[in-house]
């Protein structure tokens, strides 16, 4: 009896100790799973790290050759061409908006001088069609280049060349901190002749003026005319999009614009869509879309033979005007206008006023301005011509630009000798 009990305890004993055998054997097992798959994990990771690291240097050997290639470029261009150069940078390459009509006409002005014209991106690559298209701008050195002019503040200084900010937006229009960074980090200042935002900027950043470049033009100058005896208006109308955020200035300039049709006394051009609702569809003097050429919306105007130019409060609050008023007075119309200081003072009572806030009285007003240029074309053209002589003066757009060159090229004398 004893006998068998101490056989079965043995028999007990060797089939724990069989259990644990296995038990450490599948646990070793597994160890062994785990630290293959880790093995290879970490196999994987040095290949993929190797292949990284040769892609790297693949891709750096690239960009240096690309580097090299097109600072070869750069080299064999400026070798042969000893004309100035001008950046203009394009902070929306693929948008149609004021500043691509703008970066027209400054082009056009550049060739009329005999500067060559360079558009670029915010990241510095020249856009435009030129020899050096696709190479960034901070490759060249900063003696070929004149400048660069930032037409927005949505643009900052991007290269180590001398880099102007056009001062031509109201300050109301600045609406984060940003905006004011990117234009204090230019050199210096092109005004439009707004004292408030000039004395603004210099006292904030101690920088200085350096000429004065409005949203003008050069060309075409075209005959005194009346043409249709209609107002010219162009715009977006983006608020038919959302009519909650129509402001009361915005809503009685629509309210003038309905009446003069109503009387047929006005011609609307602008984009037909806006984020794809067609913004005009309720204006039966809508005309149509103006190429963004530069040029088009000149012969528009004309035809027109009468431009309004009407600001927003923004514009009156800074004593600023919009290109609309040099694009009537380059088509040779007369101008009818609200009253924005920055106009009176320039042009006095060669331009005929309105009130907007006054629709009826607004209407009226104009109703008979077009009956006086019918029966007064003299007197009329007279003051056309004492505006066009202003504008040729003082903010026909090649004259600027050449008075702006000679600023530049003067005050970077001037640093080099310091």
């Amino acid at each position: 009896m004893l006998n068998s009990i101490k056989f079965k305890n043995i028999q007990e004993k060797l089939r724990m100790l069989k259990e644990r055998r296995e038990k450490q054997l599948r646990i070793n097992f597994q160890k062994y799973i785990i630290k293959k798959m880790r093995e290879n994990i970490e196999r994987q990771k040095n290949i993929q790290n190797h292949n990284k690291q040769k892609s790297n240097k693949s891709n750096k050997k690239k960009e240096f050759d690309k580097e090299t290639i097109n600072k070869n470029i750069i080299t064999n261009y400026f070798r042969d061409n000893n004309s100035k150069h001008i950046a203009f940078i394009d902070s929306w390459p693929c948008i149609n908006n004021a500043e691509k009509e703008l970066l027209q006409r400054f082009e056009i002005s550049c060739k009329r001088l005999n500067i060559t014209y360079l558009s670029i991106n915010n990241k510095g690559i020249i856009i435009n069609n030129h020899p050096l298209q696709n190479i960034n701008i901070k490759l060249i050195d900063k003696n070929d280049i004149l400048c660069v002019i930032s037409l927005h503040f949505s643009s900052q200084k991007i290269s180590h060349h001398y880099t102007l900010a056009t001062l031509w937006n109201p300050l109301d229009f600045y609406k984060i901190e940003i905006d004011l960074k990117n234009t204090l980090s230019s050199d210096g200042f092109l005004s439009c002749y707004s004292n408030i935002v000039d004395n603004y900027f210099t006292n904030i950043s101690n920088k200085k003026i350096l000429g004065y470049l409005n949203t003008t033009i050069a060309e075409p100058i075209l005959d005194y005319t009346f043409g249709d005896y209609k107002c010219f208006y162009i715009g977006i109308n983006w608020e038919i999009v959302n009519p909650k955020n129509i402001d009361a200035k915005r809503s009685k300039i629509l309210d003038i614009l309905r009446e003069l049709e109503n009387n047929n006394m006005v011609s609307i051009y602008g984009p037909k869509l806006f984020h794809s609702v067609d913004v005009w569809k309720d204006f039966t003097s809508y005309q149509g879309e103006i190429p963004f050429d530069g040029l088009s919306i000149i012969d528009k105007i004309h035809k027109c033979g009468i431009c309004l130019v009407l600001s927003s409060d923004s514009h009156i609050k800074y004593k600023m005007c919009s290109n609309r008023l040099f694009e009537g007075l380059a088509a040779g119309v007369p101008i009818i206008s609200d009253n924005n200081p920055f106009i009176y003072e320039w042009f006095a009572d060669n331009i005929f006023y309105i009130n907007p806030e006054n629709t009826s009285e607004s209407i009226d007003k104009i109703k008979g301005y077009i009956e006086y240029f019918k029966t007064n074309p003299e007197d009329v053209l007279k003051k056309i011509e004492n505006c066009r002589e202003i504008f040729m003066k003082n903010f026909k757009l090649d004259l600027q630009i050449e008075n702006l060159i000679n600023n530049v090229e003067n005050e970077k004398r001037i640093l080099n000798e310091i």
